[in-house]
């Protein structure tokens, strides 16, 4: 059961991947639907805490950067194992930079920080070129995609580049 209010959204794919492999996931709102005000025990239950109230939040600022992180590194190769994203081999002769495009929704939902000149920036980064390595400039607008297709996309870039509230959180 996910205790959350947030729609379901993106990153459904993952939680079903990591906490419910083998059965449905189902969602608190659902559940006061189906069980009214009747009373409910579970035998495991998982409780997140609320950023605000982590002693990890509070001092945050103060820490060094947690890219070395034991914990981080743990967390990433779990979840990247849960959704089934393997190691990518690097090609050492190609580099692939994945640029995050923030694009307004169709629902008419606007987007904050977009780049204003992507297509320019896109052709620049492509003028980019070494010899003997070749640099393939990917834009994606990851709201066009689902999370499972966001991790494969992110996997196989080797810079992944956007504004900030972008999705860089896939960098993880």
């Amino acid at each position: 059961v996910i205790m959350d209010r947030m729609p379901k959204g993106f990153y459904l794919p993952l939680w079903k991947h990591v906490f419910a492999p083998n059965h449905d996931l189902d969602f608190i709102d659902d559940l006061r639907k189906y069980l009214g005000s009747r009373r409910v025990c579970f035998r495991h239950a998982m409780f997140n805490i609320p950023a605000r109230q982590s002693v990890l939040y509070d001092n945050y600022a103060e820490c060094k950067r947690p890219e070395g992180s034991p914990l981080l590194r743990l967390y990433s190769d779990l979840m990247l194992h849960k959704m089934g994203a393997g190691h990518v081999l690097p090609h050492p002769q190609k580099f692939v930079l994945t640029l995050i495009i923030r694009k307004n929704y169709k629902a008419g939902h606007k987007v904050g920080r977009q780049f204003g000149n992507a297509e320019a920036l896109v052709e620049g980064l492509r003028g980019l070129q070494t010899p003997g390595v070749q640099l393939v400039v990917n834009p994606v607008d990851m709201g066009q995609y689902d999370f499972d297709t966001q991790v494969a996309i992110s996997r196989s870039s080797d810079i992944l580049a956007g504004m900030h509230g972008a999705g860089l959180i896939h960098i993880l």
